[in-house]
């Protein structure tokens, strides 16, 4: 940013880049593999812009190693090199490299490795190359998925309000933002991947960090006057500040009293979690499945594959996060069929959080 805009533009995009909330989100929650991907994006951008295409080369590398989805998350950014550097064969070489990644990793490398089937971004029923199709021969669809619900249409207002809107404004990084909403948005498996929150925004803050660099250099060629400089910063401050302030950004935390003494259901969740043999295979929610990790077997609910113990937290105003695909009704529910179908009894039990065991 120092490079293209007044440094103290530079200062406040980069201000909004770790305090957007898809970077507190990241930080404030348990550990993801994504964490790492804005470190390197942020690189690539970088050295594209310094025309270092080894260095290029080297982060793109980086960023794929991530995770196996990156590379269809990059592809796009095919669009956004050609465009910034008029290169067609740079930019088709990181499209195809990107993507050649990611269908390699999800046909071939995963499978041999065990995962037979992949349900990150497909609708129920579909396995991953049929939701690909549906959408492509179905664009109607598409689109509908992509706006509908309303909840949607809230985290792409939210998210560019959180830099003025200036995101929208760089065409040329806009295929690769929005191809970023639409892997997430199309998924119709899991709902909690349409919010800004967790560690689902975490690149966009390096997209719209881009964008909004290069959107306010081209804003101060054409207005030069140091009460624009100004205007800019505060307006990108104040929206800043009123998505945070809206979207309850993970830093008001900080404000809370709770947030500094542990729950009550804390030390229930350790009373029960220590009942539980070490060598027993275990099925329980996202949030507790890390404390039972060591171990040979665990399953995430409501996979359960008759493990020997099942635990739940039912506690009331948990993060849909702790379930993953669903949600402490979701969880109520599925306990209660646990019980019902007779194969498990509740062994014990302190507050809200139970430990089943299977019977026999």
């Amino acid at each position: 940013a120092r490079r293209v805009v007044p440094q103290l533009v530079a200062v406040v995009i980069a201000f909004l880049y770790v305090d957007f909330v898809g970077i507190q989100s990241l930080v404030a929650y348990d550990f993801h593999e994504m964490a790492v991907l804005p470190v390197f994006l942020g690189m690539l951008f970088y050295f594209l812009h310094a025309g270092r295409w080894l260095g290029v080369l080297i982060t793109l590398f980086l960023c794929l190693l991530v995770r196996e989805h990156v590379g269809l998350l990059l592809a796009p950014l095919g669009i956004f090199i050609y465009l910034f550097t008029r290169n067609i064969r740079k930019a088709l070489a990181v499209s195809v490299i990107s993507l050649a990644w990611s269908i390699s990793a999800i046909k071939f490398m995963m499978p041999a490795f065990g995962q037979e089937t992949y349900i990150q971004f497909v609708n129920p029923g579909d396995t991953f190359g049929e939701a690909v199709l549906n959408y492509v021969m179905r664009p109607d669809f598409a689109i509908v998925n992509f706006l509908l619900p309303a909840e949607k249409v809230s985290t792409l207002f939210w998210s560019f309000l959180s830099f003025g809107f200036f995101p929208l404004a760089y065409f040329a990084m806009l295929p690769v933002i929005f191809f970023q909403f639409a892997s997430r948005f199309l998924d119709l498996l899991h709902p909690i991947r349409w919010t800004p929150y967790y560690h689902y925004s975490a690149e966009l803050a390096v997209f719209f960090s881009v964008s909004t660099i290069y959107f306010s250099a081209e804003l101060f060629k054409k207005f030069s006057h140091k009460f624009f400089l100004y205007f800019v910063i505060f307006f990108l401050l104040g929206s800043h500040a009123v998505a945070n302030f809206t979207l309850r950004a993970p830093l008001n935390n900080l404000l809370k009293r709770q947030f500094y003494f542990e729950e009550p259901w804390v030390d229930q969740i350790k009373f029960i979690i220590n009942r539980i043999p070490r060598e027993a295979s275990v099925a329980s929610q996202n949030n507790l499945l890390p404390h039972l990790s060591h171990r040979k077997e665990i399953y995430l609910l409501p996979e359960n594959n008759n493990a020997d113990y099942i635990v739940v937290d039912l506690h009331e105003g948990q993060n849909n996060w702790n379930f993953y695909s669903g949600n402490l009704e979701t969880a109520r529910k599925e306990f209660s069929e646990f019980i019902l179908s007779g194969k498990y009894k509740i062994l014990a039990s302190y507050g809200s959080v139970y430990l089943l065991q299977k019977k026999g």
